[in-house]
């Protein structure tokens, strides 16, 4: 029996009683928390917010919508491409963010858990978390717009310059690239390409304007190209592209004399492709990378840009913490450093 001093329980909400202050059927309000059926955007967000507002949900998520606390952050990684989340995580660079993000989180008494794809509310509202770090968002991300719509608090890690009003942890991509051009002009770069995953971001794009902006002051000239699309559901098989962009680069009229690889172990891809074609490294082709990973230690040592990746995963969680909080918080910037090593 309940004790008599705590009162009587209150009454268990249900799939019914949802459905009835949503207006829509118990039907629409499991099609809807399950992904499944055809329910619009619309009635979608009613049925969660009506969710919230009586602290229902379909699974263990019940009590922490009730309390409004899970003290769990959820992290959600990019589309890019056709990979999954899991081959994303075999990476270095995000199965790196994801311990040093819940590594700062523990140190506030908060967990941290990797989000599965966030396609549709639903996809959010299974989940028990008081807020999300979005990283490496596209412009006009689907992801923050689910979010807003859902009123999930979040951050992001890179910037979405068009829709969003969420903070924001970035890296100085202006100061980083102008250190990497002026670097590969003084060791006599002239013709530069720079290649991308096959779903350029506003760091990409920001990052070859730099570099197309700057190399026309400086007597050079320099591209984008996008490797990779939507079939590209493997690290490994964007590898083998980089490979096959950067040969056929090499094999061209014109050929450049510097490749940049703006995605993790670009470099050692390009690097491998300028061996087999028999171009010497640094004194035909200068090959550089923006991050600084463990494969870019591959001999003879890859130039790179440390983006300081520990700042990043620090600083998003905590500003992810003080919103919740009801802190004032204000966006980040993140220096980014050259490392000169023998590639360039």
């Amino acid at each position: 029996m309940p004790n008599a001093a705590s009162g009587p329980r209150p009454p268990r909400i249900g799939i019914k009683d949802v459905a009835a202050a949503a207006g829509v059927s118990p039907t629409t309000v499991s099609h809807a928390l399950s992904n499944k059926g055809r329910v619009d955007d619309a009635t979608r967000d009613r049925i969660l917010a009506t969710c919230r507002e009586l602290g229902y949900a379909p699974n263990r998520a019940a009590q922490s919508l009730k309390s409004g606390r899970s003290l769990t952050l959820g992290l959600s990684l990019p589309d890019i491409g056709g990979l999954s989340v899991k081959d994303l995580l075999l990476t270095e660079w995000y199965a790196r963010f994801v311990v040093m993000a819940a590594a700062e989180a523990t140190d506030h008494k908060y967990a941290v858990v990797v989000m599965p794809r966030i396609a549709a509310a639903s996809d959010v509202a299974r989940i028990a978390v008081d807020g999300v770090v979005v990283l490496d968002p596209l412009i006009d991300d689907r992801r923050l717009r689910i979010l807003r719509a859902a009123g999930v608090p979040h951050v992001t890690v890179g910037r979405e310059p068009v829709a969003s009003s969420a903070p924001s942890v970035s890296v100085d991509v202006r100061g980083g690239a102008t250190q990497l051009l002026q670097h590969l002009l003084q060791r006599g770069a002239r013709s530069l390409l720079l290649l991308s995953g096959p779903t350029p971001d506003d760091y990409v794009t920001r990052f070859a304007a730099v570099f197309e902006e700057l190399c026309v002051g400086g007597g050079a000239r320099s591209r984008l190209e996008v490797v990779g699309n939507a079939r590209t559901v493997k690290s490994s098989a964007l590898y083998r592209q980089v490979g096959l962009t950067a040969t056929a680069a090499l094999d061209d009229a014109e050929p450049p004399d510097a490749i940049v690889g703006l995605f993790e172990g670009f470099g050692v891809a390009i690097l491998e492709a300028a061996r087999a074609a028999s171009v010497a490294v640094p004194s035909h082709l200068r090959i550089a990378q923006d991050t600084n990973d463990s494969s870019s230690l591959t001999g003879p040592g890859i130039t790179v840009l440390d983006q300081h990746l520990d700042q990043q995963a620090e600083s998003s969680v905590q500003l992810l913490i003080d919103l919740l909080r009801g802190a004032e918080v204000a966006s980040a910037t993140v220096p980014m450093t050259l490392i000169v090593r023998a590639s360039t």
